[in-house]
C-alpha cells in the first residue's frame, strides 16, 4: 500500500499546474503561428510579431494564477481518491493495451538486434554477460577471441530487452487475471491505480485550465491583439506593414510617383502663368 501512495503524492507534487499551464500556453502559440503561416499573413512580419505578442501577454498575465489554481484543486488526491467501477474498468483496459504496446516495442528492438547482429552472435554475447564471472564466460570470451566494447554494448541493451519483455509479460498475465478484476485490489494492480490517479489529475487539470487560462484568453485575446494594432502602430510602421506586400507596395510606390508628377505638373503651370503674367 506505502508505494501507491508515495507514487500519488509524486504526482500530485510533480508540478501538474505548472506542467499543464507550460503545455497548454505553448500549444496555443504554435497554433497560432501554424494558422497565421498558413495566410497572407505570413508575409507580413510586423503583424505576425504583433500577433504573437498579444498572445504572450495575454497567457503569461493568467500563467501564475492558472497554474496555482490546478495545483489547489489536485491536492485532495494526495490523501485520497475515490475509484468508481467504470473508472476501474477504463483504466484495466488502458492499462493493457499500454502494456502490449511496450512489450512489442522491446520485442521488435530486439528482433532488430538479432537481425543485426546474427542470432548466434547475439545468444554468445548474451550468454557471456550473463555468465561473465564464471568458467561459462571464460569459455566464450576465450573462443571468440574476446568481444568488442560495441557487441558488448549491443549484448546488454539485448539483455535488458529480454529482462523488460519478461516483466511486462508477468505484468500483463496478472492485469488480465482475476486479482484485478475488481478495484477493491487497487494495491495489487498498481498499473490500473495510477492510471486512474493520471486520468483524475488530467480531468481536473483540463476542468480548470479551460475555467482560468482558456476562457480568457478567447476574451482577451482579440481585444489585446486590436489595441496593439490600432494604438501601438506609428504612421511609419503602418506603411511598411502595407508595404510587405509586394502588390501592395508596387501599388504605393505608383500612388507616390503620381503625385509627385502632379506636384511637378502644378509647378509648372505656376511658372508658366507667372511667365505669361510677366509677358
Amino acid at each position: 500500500m506505502l508505494p501507491q501512495k508515495l507514487s500519488t503524492a509524486s504526482l500530485t507534487k510533480l508540478g501538474v499546474g505548472r506542467l499543464s499551464t507550460t503545455l497548454i500556453t505553448d500549444a496555443i502559440l504554435t497554433e497560432i503561428g501554424v494558422l497565421v503561416d498558413n495566410t497572407e499573413l505570413r508575409t507580413h512580419p510586423l503583424i505576425k510579431d504583433a500577433i504573437k505578442e498579444a498572445a504572450t501577454s495575454v497567457l503569461n498575465q493568467r500563467y501564475n494564477s492558472t497554474a496555482d489554481q490546478v495545483e489547489n484543486c489536485i491536492k485532495p488526491y494526495k490523501y485520497e481518491i475515490d475509484v468508481e467501477d467504470r473508472e476501474w474498468a477504463n483504466a484495466k483496459q488502458h492499462s493493457a493495451t499500454l502494456l502490449k504496446e511496450e512489450l512489442k516495442q522491446c520485442n521488435e528492438a530486439f528482433q532488430d538486434l538479432k537481425r543485426t547482429i546474427g542470432g548466434n552472435k547475439l545468444k554468445q554475447i548474451m550468454t557471456f554477460l550473463e555468465n561473465e564471472n564464471n568458467s561459462i564466460g571464460e569459455n566464450l570470451a576465450r573462443e571468440n577471441l574476446g568481444f568488442s566494447p560495441g557487441l558488448l554494448a549491443k549484448g546488454r541493451e539485448a539483455v535488458f530487452l529480454q529482462d523488460r519483455s519478461n516483466l511486462l509479460q508477468m505484468r500483463l498475465k496478472f492485469l488480465q487475471s482475476g486479482q484485478c478484476k475488481f478495484k477493491d485490489n487497487k494495491y495489487k494492480c498498481p498499473e490500473v491505480f495510477m492510471d486512474v490517479v493520471a486520468e483524475k489529475l488530467a480531468q481536473t487539470a483540463v476542468l480548470f485550465l479551460n475555467v482560468e487560462l482558456l476562457s480568457d484568453f478567447y476574451y482577451s485575446f482579440p481585444r489585446e491583439l486590436e489595441s496593439k494594432l490600432s494604438n501601438g502602430l506609428t504612421k511609419e510602421q503602418i506603411e511598411n506593414f502595407a508595404k510587405e506586400d509586394p502588390k501592395i507596395k508596387r501599388h504605393i510606390e505608383l500612388q507616390e510617383r503620381k503625385q509627385l508628377l502632379e506636384l511637378a505638373l502644378s509647378k509648372i503651370d505656376d511658372v508658366m502663368a507667372l511667365r505669361k503674367r510677366i509677358a
